[in-house]
């Protein structure tokens, strides 16, 4: 009986995932939604301030938070490409699966982006005299 129930869940389980969703093949909406998504981004980050930016003096410092804008975009960009690919060789079916996957790998190149894109331009100070960038330490107390 136990045995059963499981076997029950186990099957709802797979029925949800391979539930067929809408797939946009649009690059237009595609680059609408990326859009939408950095705009909310940067708007955050400039306007609302978060992880204490506005207590870092770092020069030009909101139009390098527009940066962040392509490490929405360009991420999202990529991914369509990829969702493309896969929404061809699955026979021009989407399932909420793909959608999961390309969501979480989305996430992390997203992150990936992000963070080499702080170390990059952000954060990274020159020494007067030298002539290679010394990325700033943050001290936590």
């Amino acid at each position: 009986m136990v045995r059963r129930c499981k076997e029950q869940k186990h099957l709802k389980t797979d029925m949800i995932l391979k539930k067929s969703i809408a797939y946009t093949s649009s690059w237009l909406s595609t680059l609408y939604i990326s859009t939408i998504l950095a705009s909310i981004t940067v708007f955050i980050l400039i306007f609302l301030q978060p992880f204490d930016t506005y207590a870092d003096n770092i020069t030009n410092k909101n139009l390098k938070l527009i940066g962040y804008a392509t490490c929405i975009l360009f991420p999202i960009l990529f991914i369509h490409i990829l969702e493309g690919y896969w929404f061809k060789l699955n026979h021009k079916k989407w399932y909420l699966y793909q959608e999961l996957i390309t969501l979480f790998i989305g996430f992390i190149l997203a992150g990936i982006i992000s963070k080499s894109f702080a170390t990059q331009a952000v954060f990274r100070t020159v020494i007067p005299g030298h002539n290679r960038p010394v990325f700033k330490e943050k001290k936590l107390c």
